[in-house]
């Protein structure tokens, strides 16, 4: 009942965002990379995730925009076997759209698929080997601190990955061309 209420919720933000930024268009238009670092937790009993890294880029026009990235999640310590790990890589392609509430703080919501890559490791032999495209989605708070660059507060949550799902907290660093 949580996830359900939480996928709904997620899903009318980004059409919130979206058609307020139809009406109120973010005159910051063009190519812009970033990188981001946080934690990743999974909805999988037992696994502790480090850390989480991702890279990204995408095309922003008019305050809507898409994107590609890449996430690693490092690898998910088994908390029962001292050396099993599942290592995650996930890949993303999403529609993104922001809204600026002034010229400096924006809101932004994601939609997208992403490929993810999941290796499960006993004893330093890997006993399976998993991949899938799912949805994903998420939100970005952040600050404009220049024409060019910006810092923000990203949530991102992958489907069903491996059997769980991951929700990833990064806070990012993102340049614009």
């Amino acid at each position: 009942m949580h996830q359900h209420f939480f996928r709904v919720t997620v899903i009318i933000l980004v059409a919130v965002i979206s058609f307020a930024s139809l009406a109120h268009g973010d005159e910051r238009s063009g190519f812009y990379a970033g990188a981001g670092l946080g934690k990743a937790s999974s909805t999988m009993r037992g696994y502790r995730i480090p850390n989480a890294v991702d890279i990204y880029g995408g095309y922003a026009w008019d305050g809507l925009g898409a994107e590609i990235g890449f996430s690693d999640m490092d690898r998910f310590k088994v908390r029962a076997a001292k050396e099993s790990y599942m290592d995650v890589k996930i890949w993303h392609a999403a529609l993104r759209a922001r809204y600026t509430f002034n010229s400096m703080l924006f809101l932004e919501g994601e939609l997208g698929l992403a490929r993810w890559d999941a290796r499960a490791v006993l004893i330093h032999q890997q006993i399976g080997r998993e991949h899938d495209l799912k949805p994903m989605w998420g939100t970005e708070a952040g600050l404009q601190l220049a024409k060019h660059v910006s810092v923000g507060l990203r949530w991102q949550h992958y489907a069903k990955v491996a059997g769980t799902s991951i929700n990833v907290e990064l806070v990012n660093f993102r340049y614009g061309f």
